[in-house]
């Protein structure tokens, strides 16, 4: 049997961060890897974010390694961050170790990773069919000489072509939206590079690995792609025959080829499973799908032995949430739900509260805590910052590059590393004197929310300092109502 070359990669990685106690790029500027000694400078980008209003991107010497978009516009989430590897540098080796030492040189922190674009390029499928061919049979009606397909999955499909005098010639077709856990593209990549963007190092990989790209000559010598955009959040993995999950997928499942391939034949079984209908079947009404007989389009292995479920909680919320949760809050009041009906209420309320984002007003009290903090931090090293060999704007920078550093340490949401605690401790303990410092730390811990561990401030704070009257005792704003910790 013929074997026709599949090429797997990786088209789209994006990460979401938070830059609190990191640094902020600056055009022109270069910041190092402190592990690897890696060296990026930042450059004016083109790519814009609707939620981000700075971006930028960084380099390696010439090459370009990721787009960082920065600056949100939300006010209750101004930290939030986004790094987006680069097309081009996707497509070569190591772009993984070049993104780890990109936001270890940004001290920034990764919070998820929002999106993964898992692809394979081909002429043919495993058994020679044409893929032009493979989208008007599933698209059209089975008859008598010629069977039509059906998804294992979702049936829903959006389809674009192109319309001839004489034809009609399928360009691609999408089951799924960006909303789904997982969208799947099928779709003609070589007409995309011809007729959008082309992009010379996609070209150069096919050329490599034995497939035939013209676009404007023969139709059998057309590069097709499948395609599978993930949101990593609405998917885990889990052993074949077991209900516990291993975790969410992640880098390390896209790092190298061969993460890549085992990857694939996790996603492509379950999202583009086809099975062939013929018009007796499609007749009878009591057939179903996963009786028909599956037709092979991607060579398919038994040594995998992982599996990917979708999350059933995710999805966006919508208008009939919000009429949803308006009822049932009405029905809360009602006198005559017994109290173990109430619960049940209530229970349901609070999920779909949480799910239409009601709960962004604590998330907005708990920012303002954390810059009251920084405000504090940015203050005390102004003594000790001295702003003559700097700008204004860039003093005003670093402090605040080096207050987020530090209140980041104190409240344990940078680095939960001991030995980094007590670095940190020596050298706020020489800021300003110890008052000073006992108040960092005394208002650290007011924000964090709970005492520090015993055996990182026992050495320099008296332990009684944690057990006051943190409401009189740190420096907070008396116009802010003390709740549950933050204000």
């Amino acid at each position: 049997m013929k074997r026709f070359p599949v090429i797997i990669s990786c088209d789209w990685f994006a990460y979401s961060c938070t830059c609190e106690g990191g640094r902020t790029p600056i055009l022109g500027e270069s910041v190092e890897d402190p592990v690897t000694g890696a060296l990026f400078t930042f450059c004016e980008g083109t790519e814009r974010h609707p939620f981000y209003e700075s971006s930028c991107i960084a380099r390696e010497g010439r090459a370009p390694i990721a787009h960082l978009f920065y600056t949100c516009k939300r006010p209750d989430n101004r930290y939030s961050t986004q790094i987006k590897v680069d097309n081009s540098r996707l497509y070569y080796a190591r772009w993984g170790e070049s993104l780890q030492a990109l936001v270890r040189a940004l001290h920034w922190r990764v919070r998820i990773c929002n999106r993964i674009d898992i692809c394979a390029d081909f002429n043919f499928f495993a058994n020679g069919r044409s893929p032009l061919q493979f989208c008007q049979d599933y698209l059209s009606k089975p008859t008598a000489s010629r069977p039509s397909f059906i998804r294992h999955s979702s049936n829903k499909v959006h389809a674009f072509a192109t319309r001839t005098l004489h034809s009609i010639r399928y360009d691609t077709l999408s089951w799924g939206t960006r909303d789904s856990a997982v969208q799947v593209n099928l779709y003609n990549k070589s007409l995309e590079l011809v007729e959008h963007a082309d992009k010379p190092w996609i070209r150069q990989r096919w050329i490599e690995n034995g497939l035939e790209h013209d676009p404007e000559g023969n139709p059998r010598k057309f590069v097709w792609r499948v395609e599978f955009s993930i949101n990593p959040q609405a998917l885990y993995i889990r052993e074949k025959g077991s209900k516990e999950p291993l975790g969410l997928l992640n880098l390390n499942h896209v790092l190298n080829p061969a993460a890549l391939v085992e990857t694939w034949q996790l996603l492509h079984p379950r999202y583009f499973t086809f099975h062939t209908l013929s018009k007796e079947d499609a007749g009878n009404p009591k057939i179903r799908v996963r009786d028909l007989p599956i037709v092979t389009l991607f060579e398919r292995t038994d040594l995998v032995k992982y599996e990917v479920r979708g999350l059933q909680y995710f999805r966006k919320s919508n208008r009939t949430d919000k009429l949803l949760l308006k009822r049932l809050e009405a029905q809360l009041a009602d006198s005559d739900l017994t109290a173990d009906e109430k619960v049940s209420v209530r229970h349901v309320v609070s999920l779909l509260q949480w799910k239409i984002g009601q709960a962004s007003e604590a998330a907005s009290r708990a920012n303002l805590a954390n810059d009251a903090l920084d405000d504090y931090m940015a203050d005390c090293f102004r003594h000790v910052l001295p702003a003559d060999n700097h700008s204004p704007v860039a003093h005003t920078e670093a402090l605040r590059r080096r207050a987020r550093l530090w209140s980041r340490m104190l409240i344990g949401a940078h680095d939960p590393d001991v030995e980094r605690y007590l670095d940190a401790f020596r050298q706020l303990e020489e800021i300003e004197g110890t008052e000073a410092f006992e108040t960092c730390l005394r208002y650290a811990n007011y924000v964090a929310g709970g005492a520090m561990p015993d055996e990182v401030v026992s050495d320099f704070v008296d332990e009684d300092i944690f057990h006051e009257d943190l409401a009189c005792q740190s420096p907070i704003p008396q116009n802010h109502p003390v709740e549950d910790g933050i204000y």
